[in-house]
């Protein structure tokens, strides 16, 4: 789940609230299918860590106004379909965060 200008921060703390129970049905829907292997949430700020001119390791504060990754869901289905149709349904969309779907492994 992807997100720009800190969306979920700017919420009203009962929006929130309110996603954050839809948030619960929709794993606790898909951990009673045995579909949800692993997920959470990704924390806010970080660094990204760049090579500079002289190849020395350089950190660099994350802008938060950028597309930032927001959180996880790793899903065992049959095939491509079936996760982007979970992802469709993912609670994140409803306020203006995208999903990206990819596999895992090679």
């Amino acid at each position: 789940m992807y997100e720009r200008n800190d969306a979920w921060n700017q919420l009203p703390p009962a929006q929130r609230d309110s996603l954050l129970k839809r948030y619960g049905l929709w794993v606790r829907d898909l951990r009673s299918k045995g579909i949800l292997k692993d997920g959470n949430a990704i924390g806010r700020g970080g660094v990204l860590i760049a090579l500079d001119a002289k190849a020395v390791p350089e950190a660099y504060p994350l802008d938060l106004t950028a597309q930032s990754l927001t959180g996880y869901f790793i899903i065992e289905v049959k095939n491509a379909q079936e996760a982007e149709f979970i992802a469709g349904t993912c609670p994140a969309l409803s306020h203006g965060e995208t999903v990206h779907v990819r596999p895992v492994g090679h």
